[in-house]
């Protein structure tokens, strides 16, 4: 697995655990109205409408396994394909909102938060996760 994507999934739980939330987007989705000023279980956001946009800028693991195929890992294309910055987090925590993995450049992580914030606003989802990584 690509060693951003593992900060990533380590990160949410950590954001989850300590209770993240931004003041400016009250969490009122059904499902998640046990939030404890501890954290948020982890129990109480799965199969909700949450959404996952992951940033991932830099592939630089996937490409240095690239140069030699004939010595690839098995999981190779499921354990370093760019969908799966934000797939896997969807997939680990059972969220059932959309994923995405954005890839613009310099303005990779602002443009997965963009996203996420057009996402609540239209009532896509109830809540969104944003991540970025550039390792």
């Amino acid at each position: 697995m690509d060693p951003q994507y593992r900060m990533e999934l380590e990160v949410v739980y950590e954001a989850l655990e300590s209770g993240m939330q931004s003041p400016f987007t009250p969490i009122t989705a059904r499902g998640l109205t046990h939030l404890l000023a501890a954290g948020i279980p982890m129990e109480s956001i799965k199969g909700t409408n949450t959404s996952v946009y992951g940033g991932v800028m830099f592939r630089d693991y996937h490409d240095t396994h690239s140069r030699d195929l004939d010595t690839l890992p098995r999981y190779f294309m499921t354990g370093n394909a760019a969908t799966m910055a934000s797939n896997r987090i969807s997939h680990f925590y059972d969220l059932r909102g959309p994923s995405m993995t954005v890839d613009t450049g310099c303005s990779t992580s602002l443009t997965a938060l963009h996203l996420a914030c057009q996402n609540l606003r239209n009532g896509e989802s109830n809540m969104s996760i944003v991540t970025g990584a550039s390792l």
